[in-house]
């Protein structure tokens, strides 16, 4: 089996071989920059370095993929590309298509007590509001990205300097038109108080777009979305909760969108939520080495792919009945990647943190613990171009 490959089946070996690849300079910056995540906030905002914007603003020459033009991050304040030959995660990149922008790579911070700003993007590639996302880290453990309405991107929180997966993190940009979502049961906007946008929808090609943040002293049930903007069948999809606490919604074929989580109440990000409408055709995934479909039990859709636009769609949920590695399917070609590892943080059992892996060949899931991913790993709300 090659390396790569025995890397991914097991936390504890990516953890080895990250912490190994960022040598101590990474180990004294993740504890850092972790640190902020105690700030009382949805997120500590830092100021950029002394020429970090100079730095950023020079133009990089674009990467040119099918229907895809992928444009280098400039990376800044002693950040660089995580991708190595035993994980190959691919040179950290933007990517705007049809309204929507698209992340790729991964990261990793080689100066101690570095700034968590890692780059500036183009007024072109700017989202409306600030926006949080939950995100990989090392070990397994949510880290944070923060993107401002400016462009300027920040990584903190878990193991972030060790290594912050950029892979299917993606947001409508300005020239993308919003509905206003209507809230209930107490639920309101985050957006006077963070600037991080009131809660709204789009639809576009067939896919439903959510944005915005919202906080509440009432039910878990926070709005429902129009015919239009609804999914097929139940959806599990993890997003950021206040000081970055991973939470989760559920959102029904019927509109409901609820919120969960220990500090959903306290504020709850939309921020790059997406998911294709109920005309969507899907196709089975062929799962493997003991794990099932988790439909019957958590009423989700079967675990299932599509591809809009080229982008590539994932539904469903899973669980191991037997068996004690993450490997779950062998990825078909309209959903493997080139050469790129994607490392995408997903929900698993509790509302903690998984991981789903997607590679040139294969599907791999984690957490930490592994047990979390076994009893319960979604597969709903992720999002990446075929291009990758």
């Amino acid at each position: 089996m090659p390396r790569w490959v025995v890397r991914l089946l097991s936390a504890s070996i990516i953890a080895a071989f990250a912490v190994g690849g960022a040598g101590m300079a990474g180990g004294a910056a993740a504890a850092s920059v972790a640190g902020r995540a105690a700030v009382a906030a949805p997120a500590a905002v830092s100021a950029p370095a002394a020429g970090s914007a100079s730095a950023a603003g020079r133009a990089a020459a674009p990467q040119t993929t099918p229907a895809f033009i992928w444009h280098t991050l400039p990376l800044v304040n002693g950040w660089k590309s995580a991708s190595k030959p035993a994980l190959v995660t691919g040179t950290p990149a933007w990517a705007l298509s049809k309204g929507v922008l698209y992340l790729r790579g991964a990261i990793m911070q080689t100066v101690t007590d570095g700034n968590a700003t890692f780059a500036q993007l183009p007024q072109a590639a700017w989202p409306a509001s600030n926006l949080y996302f939950d995100v990989w880290t090392n070990g397994d453990v949510a880290g944070i990205v923060y993107v401002s309405k400016t462009g300027q991107m920040e990584a903190y929180a878990g193991n972030s300097a060790v290594m912050t997966s950029l892979a299917a993190v993606s947001y409508p940009a300005t020239t993308m038109k919003s509905h206003k979502l209507a809230l209930e049961n107490g639920w309101v906007s985050s957006q006077s108080v963070w600037g991080t946008g009131n809660p709204s929808y789009e639809v576009s090609g067939g896919v439903v777009y959510l944005s915005g943040s919202m906080e509440a002293d009432g039910q878990h049930l926070a709005a429902v979305l129009p015919t239009v903007a609804r999914p097929k069948h139940v959806l599990y999809v993890q997003v950021y909760n206040y000081g970055g606490t991973p939470g989760w919604l559920e959102i029904f074929p019927n509109g409901n969108l609820e919120a969960f989580g220990p500090a959903a109440k306290s504020y709850t990000s939309l921020a790059g939520v997406s998911f294709p409408t109920a005309t969507a055709a899907w196709k089975a995934f062929k799962l493997e080495d003991g794990w099932t479909s988790a439909a019957g039990k958590f009423h989700t859709y079967g675990p299932a792919w599509t591809v809009i636009n080229g982008i590539v769609y994932f539904t469903g949920s899973i669980y191991q009945a037997s068996g004690s590695i993450g490997l779950w399917t062998t990825l078909p070609a309209g959903v493997k990647t080139t050469a790129d590892v994607l490392e995408i943080e997903t929900d698993a059992s509790g509302g903690n943190p998984g991981i789903v892996s997607v590679t040139d060949s294969l599907g791999l899931v984690g957490s930490a613990p592994y047990s979390n991913a076994q009893a319960f790993t979604s597969l709903a709300g992720i999002a990446y171009p075929q291009s990758y």
